[in-house]
């Protein structure tokens, strides 16, 4: 499922889309789509199809189809009735809106089931995607993404769980959705030999010089800043493994700030990374700190007065934190879930 969350008032509307029309389902699925500058919401049956859309009659409609639904179950007339109070506010989002998804939320163990990296930020006409795992062809499709939209993969390190989902993407671009514009791919040093090397193991005929459409690579370096597409990355040392150049991004799309960490320890990067984000996503593999090359919750919460950002949310979760995550009072991420920022 597909979960895009908004916020009305008291209540926190979470819209739930199902990408498996297929599948028997004697509940209704709600959920909400994205146009422009405008919120649409649909309540659908899987074996009748839309019920009612947010259009100009949604609420003389509203009623009776609340009361028919509340007779199957309680808990969607109570997001029914969320979404009714929503409505006048979801309609007035405004353009620069900026939507970050969470395509993967598990470590390098895909703890809980979770899929591996992957975020994907979009707005001002840009579309990045950070740090593509090995599933992350298939987090694309089932969350109904369009792969053709992405400008920008931008990598944080290079590590198996944060890049092996590269040659994927190039496979899809080269034979399925035959890509014809140009790519960019940004990261730490040694990025380029280190896709090249990866995606031709995979499959030979992938070689840069082989590409249907021109892939340009573009080193990202501590302190830099760097225009990709509309947004202005900025890269700041993060302290993950001695061998390893990790970076976390700033991302600017417009008057919109995005943060992540990607992998690493408590470092004096973080609290500059988080500063004045208007959501920062932190990695958080642990619940108790120890020796090792992540960051745990414990050492956030003792932290957290440093985190000047308006929203914070865990990603990059393992098991240790997913069995503690009743004492856990910062939210975690799920894969598939949406942010407006």
């Amino acid at each position: 499922m597909a979960v895009i969350t908004w916020h009305a008032g008291r209540y926190t509307f979470h819209a739930i889309r199902t990408a498996d029309r297929n599948s028997h389902c004697d509940r209704y699925d709600i959920f909400q789509l994205l146009f422009s500058q405008y919120c649409i919401s649909v309540i659908t049956d899987q074996t009748s199809g839309n019920l009612f859309s947010t259009d100009g009659n949604f609420h003389d409609k509203l009623p009776h189809y609340e009361s028919d639904i509340a007779r199957q179950d309680a808990f969607t007339s109570f997001l029914l009735r969320a979404m009714r109070q929503s409505t006048r506010i979801a309609h007035e989002i405004p353009m620069n809106t900026i939507r970050v998804t969470t395509l993967g939320t598990g470590d390098a163990f895909a703890s809980g089931g979770r899929g591996h990296s992957g975020i994907l930020i979009q707005g001002q006409g840009t579309t990045l995607l950070i740090d593509p795992g090995p599933a992350i062809l298939t987090a694309i499709k089932r969350f109904g993404i369009e792969i053709a939209t992405i400008d920008v993969v931008l990598l944080t390190h290079l590590h198996g769980d944060h890049i092996a989902g590269v040659p994927f993407l190039l496979l899809d671009y080269q034979f399925a959705s035959r890509r014809t514009r140009p790519l960019i791919i940004a990261g730490p040093r040694p990025l380029a030999t280190r896709l090249e090397r990866l995606t031709t193991c995979c499959y030979r005929d992938l070689s840069r010089r082989n590409l249907r459409f021109r892939l340009h690579y573009q080193l990202m370096r501590a302190g830099q800043q760097r225009r990709l597409g509309a947004a202005t990355v900025t890269a700041l040392p993060m302290a993950h493994t001695r061998s390893t150049i990790c970076l976390g991004y700033r991302i600017r799309l417009g008057n919109k700030l995005v943060a992540f960490t990607g992998d690493t320890v408590w470092c004096d990067s973080i609290p500059r990374l988080a500063e004045g984000a208007d959501l920062f996503l932190t990695e958080c593999t642990g619940f108790h700190p120890a020796a090792d090359s992540h960051l745990d919750y414990l050492t956030l919460a003792n932290r957290r007065a440093e985190l000047h950002a308006s929203r914070i949310v865990l990603v990059h979760v393992g098991e240790e934190l997913l069995r503690n995550r009743r004492k856990v009072r910062l939210p975690i991420a799920r894969d598939g879930q949406t942010f407006l920022v």
